[in-house]
């Protein structure tokens, strides 16, 4: 499996409300998803398997982009990449968080672990 392939048969919950088509009905709606990455083949290719999963979908390259496309849209789960121009995929999950308590937010990467990224930054040094 590379990067870009992810396995048709895995079911894709999320932990989100069941998007399966016999499961909808009237007063249901699909569980709404915004993806955001830089890369335009894997915007795509995560879209495409969303949406067959029966989810609605919106798909933008950037950070800024995405908090634009939350006020309108207003997704169950946003989808990130880590590293974006400007602003990365930690920069928006506080900025998501600071705006949104409580929205559901994952972080991808295709460049190795994010440990570094999550470790909370040191106080400096107190001149005292």
């Amino acid at each position: 499996m590379n990067a870009y392939s992810i396995a048709a048969t895995t079911p894709l919950s999320f932990g989100l409300p069941s998007a399966t088509r016999e499961s909808q009905t009237p007063q249901k709606r699909k569980a709404r998803i915004l993806v955001v990455d830089d890369d335009p083949g894997l915007l795509r290719l995560l879209t495409i398997r969303l949406r067959a999963e029966n989810y609605e979908v919106e798909a933008v390259e950037s950070a800024a982009a995405a908090l634009a496309a939350c006020v309108r849209f207003r997704p169950d789960l946003v989808i990130t990449d880590l590293r974006m121009d400007q602003m990365d995929g930690i920069g928006l999950l506080k900025e998501l968080q600071s705006r949104w308590p409580g929205l559901r937010v994952i972080i991808l990467t295709a460049h190795g672990t994010i440990r570094m990224r999550c470790t909370p930054p040191r106080a400096a040094p107190s001149a005292s």
